[in-house]
């Protein structure tokens, strides 16, 4: 006898693109998928200052606006949370943004946020031109900025924002094995794929 299908909840809640602050990366695999989750991606590491920095970002087919970045995804959260609560569910919320910690689990004073794709993202060179092969096995401490899919997603009693990657901007490449400005504002294309700078788990599926 089939499984029956679990029906998904589907979100008022709009999706948003936005682009983030500068961040480190941490497990970032942008060359090849990550061989445990399958996907593209990895962890963003944030400072303080860049959480409440202004950033572009896009809410559903709306207009572009500026806000601060770590208010984007919580007021994400707090829309999904209350929608579910609304239509009688009972739900906690599962932070987007966590504390970073050293490998003793020591508070870095740093914050991080996980990111994904299943498809390969675009990547661009601090220079603007986009590479075509990118075959480049990052170390942690690489600094990019990455433009973000969000989608609230609901799972085993929690409400959660996953983050897809859709474009890495390089700014400062340490190869993984080695010793190791910004540029110009641009507007969001109709697609949302395009990298855009003004100045991301939930391992759950999207709902």
């Amino acid at each position: 006898m089939a499984k029956a299908k679990i029906a998904q909840y589907q979100f008022n809640t709009e999706p948003v693109v936005v682009v983030t602050p500068e961040a480190e990366t941490l497990f970032m695999c942008l060359a090849d998928v990550n061989e445990v989750s399958g996907c593209y991606g990895g962890k963003l590491v944030f400072t303080k200052n860049a959480l409440n920095s202004q950033v572009k970002f896009k809410k559903g087919k709306g207009k572009e606006e500026k806000g601060t970045f770590k208010d984007i995804i919580n007021d994400m959260l707090d829309e999904a949370y209350n929608e579910l609560v609304s239509a009688g569910k009972k739900v906690t919320k599962a932070d987007k943004i966590t504390v970073n910690t050293d490998k003793d689990g020591v508070p870095t004073g740093k914050f991080e946020m996980s990111c994904k794709n299943q498809e390969k993202p675009k990547i661009i060179n601090k220079d603007r031109t986009v590479e075509k092969d990118f075959t480049t096995l990052l170390s942690n401490g690489s600094t990019m900025k990455a433009q973000l899919y969000l989608k609230p997603y609901t799972m085993q009693g929690k409400v959660g924002i996953t983050a897809y990657l859709n474009t890495a901007l390089l700014l400062d490449i340490k190869e993984y094995g080695s010793n190791n400005d910004m540029f110009d504002d641009d507007d969001f294309d109709d697609t949302s794929a395009d990298f855009d700078d003004t100045t991301s788990d939930d391992d759950g599926e999207d709902y």
